[in-house]
């Protein structure tokens, strides 16, 4: 009886856990700005059940397609899934990271993609943090392959809205790839990580990774080989954390909101809480003396129109004043106020207008003067 009665406790014990603390967390983790890789099966792991998997290379894309959650070939190709079962891995090599990668083979009549829908569409008008690692198997598995050792900016990672079509897998699909290798990146077998930053024009839907072809242009490099991909990310820029913590210089007109800045209720004087933030941007601007910023600033709907476009502009003016009194170039700053033209959220709920009214940095290149 004692017994039946711990075990009880232990169960509610579990269960107040696991529908209170746990919600909290994921609340928490929401609230701090964590954002959502929105590429279902990133890394290639979640498949069927191991005995099930194909243990050499695919013969059809069925075998691809059947055999790996979400992900499926875009024309008929044969993608290769590479996990420990597979009887040739040691001539190919190892992820890197978990234990399952995909294989891309690529020639002058042959060019092998692979496509995923996006776990939510991507949103015009937000900016978004893309990733992708890539590598040379260790084996060519094609002596034409030692002649061009190169890949070009043609390969990387195309958003569309739909399923890209192509009925000619002797040719790779027409498309510009948003996030791309550079030109002549000269692949090996350690593994090489592709970043960039975008804003979409559209609302995709799709991923595809693989080679693309500019319809437009003359096709100036080809990857010949055999390419390993593994652990893809897309996440929406949500916070300067997320931009700051990057060593390569972003893209013109990244936009990334300034969410630990505070104002007076309805005034442009800065709250000493924000002080930590501001100094993060200086220090960014510090570290990076070619970046050139915008500040903008945005408010909800409520009260004037011209009332809310002065309060965003002086906020958003604010933010500049501190810049330039930490020693920051006024020549590379600017700043704009919107008022309530361009909300991200809804302004009918509380929750909306609180995200409406924010501050946000926009990366520019060019030098520009300061306004006011």
């Amino acid at each position: 009886m004692e017994k039946e009665k711990n075990r009880n406790v232990k169960y509610k014990t579990k269960e107040i856990i696991s529908n209170i603390i746990v919600p909290l967390l994921l609340t928490f983790s929401f609230q701090n700005g964590n954002s959502q890789n929105l590429v279902p099966n990133p890394s290639f792991e979640e498949t069927q059940l191991s005995y099930f998997l194909p243990r050499t290379f695919c013969q059809n894309e069925n075998e691809f397609n059947e055999n790996l959650n979400n992900w499926e070939t875009v024309h008929s190709t044969t993608p290769d899934l590479l996990h420990p079962g597979f009887k040739r891995i040691i001539e190919i090599g190892n992820p890197i990271d978990g234990v399952t990668m995909i294989g891309l083979f690529n020639l002058h009549n042959w060019y092998e993609d692979v496509t995923v829908k996006l776990i939510k569409p991507l949103e015009i008008g937000k900016t978004y943090y893309a990733e992708f690692w890539i590598a040379r198997s260790k084996n060519r598995f094609n002596e034409d392959a030692l002649q061009k050792q190169f890949i070009g900016s043609n390969f990387g990672l195309l958003f569309t809205e739909g399923t890209p079509k192509q009925e000619k897998r002797t040719q790779p699909i027409d498309g510009i790839p948003q996030i791309s290798c550079p030109e002549k990146l000269w692949l090996t077998t350690k593994w090489e990580k592709i970043t960039g930053y975008f804003k979409p024009d559209k609302n995709y839907e799709y991923l595809t990774i693989g080679h693309f072809k500019d319809s437009t242009i003359l096709q100036s490099s080809l990857i010949s080989g055999y390419v390993l991909v593994d652990n893809l990310k897309i996440e929406e820029l949500s916070s300067f954390d997320q931009l700051s913590n990057i060593s390569n210089i972003p893209n013109e007109g990244i936009i990334t909101p300034l969410n630990e800045i505070y104002f007076e209720d309805g005034k442009s004087e800065i709250l000493n809480k924000s002080i930590p933030s501001l100094e993060q941007i200086h220090k960014y601007l510090t570290d990076n003396p070619d970046i050139q910023i915008k500040i903008n600033g945005h408010t909800d709907n409520k009260g004037s129109k011209s009332d809310n476009l002065i309060l965003s502009e002086n906020r958003a003016k604010s933010i500049i004043n501190y810049l330039i009194e930490k020693g920051i170039d006024e020549n590379r700053m600017k700043f704009e106020g919107y008022g309530e033209l361009l909300p991200k959220y809804d302004n009918s709920t509380k929750y909306g207008r609180s995200r409406n009214r924010r501050v946000e940095i926009e990366l520019i290149k060019k030098t520009v003067s300061n306004k006011g």
